[in-house]
């Protein structure tokens, strides 16, 4: 069958790429800002065992709390949504699979955007490992130490939990509105938020 019953298609091709796109920008700041946690925690590391070692436990628990936000989820999307592999397709068939593109790379870009809010929050809260060692130089016993550790890693980790995906997926709808981007397939806001909580809790 001609694609001349399907014209959609290429704004579906379209409005995929579009997709891609945002998830590429996310991901390429997620790897930025992991670097610069990962170098954060490295240099606090040194620091800590230059002061004698004391409350590096907890110094231990911060960096790894930091480190957590830079974990990505694991994205299980179909193979289906290479666009590459669309032109292997016409008609029906290509229309098929553009639309389960679409609807995997809704959830991608949602998961990926939490995951850079997250990650940012976290080098925002990065400061606090400088209030910690600071602490630490002054000579504080290890309770004392391990006590306020514990403090900042439970606030790092709440800051964590506080992703609001609704605001995020409501921020997400507004830039498609506004860049006119095709969503006459999309699946609901509703429905993205669910599927991309489940994918961030794998």
């Amino acid at each position: 069958m001609s694609d001349i019953f399907y014209p959609d298609n290429r704004a579906r091709a379209d409005r995929l790429r579009g997709l891609f796109d945002q998830i590429r920008v996310f991901q390429k700041d997620i790897k930025v800002d992991a670097e610069r946690l990962e170098e954060f925690g490295k240099q606090a590391r040194d620091i800590g065992k230059s002061l004698g070692g004391v409350g590096l436990e907890s110094l231990d628990s911060v960096t790894k709390a930091i480190s957590v936000s830079t974990e990505v989820p694991a994205l299980r999307l179909n193979v289906t949504t290479s666009t590459d592999f669309f032109g292997l397709f016409g008609g029906a068939e290509q229309k098929e699979k553009l639309i389960a593109g679409i609807h995997d790379a809704q959830i991608a870009r949602l998961v990926t955007a939490a995951v850079r809010q997250s990650i940012r929050q976290t080098v925002d809260e990065s400061r606090l490992l400088q209030v910690y060692l600071s602490i630490l130089a002054k000579g504080q016993s290890p309770s004392a130490a391990q006590a306020i550790g514990e403090e900042i890693t439970n606030h790092i980790r709440e800051g964590q939990a506080r992703i609001d995906l609704a605001s995020l997926a409501a921020e997400l709808e507004h830039m498609d509105q506004q860049s006119g981007a095709y969503d006459a397939d999309d699946i609901s806001r509703e429905k993205v938020i669910a599927l991309a909580e489940e994918q961030l809790q794998k």
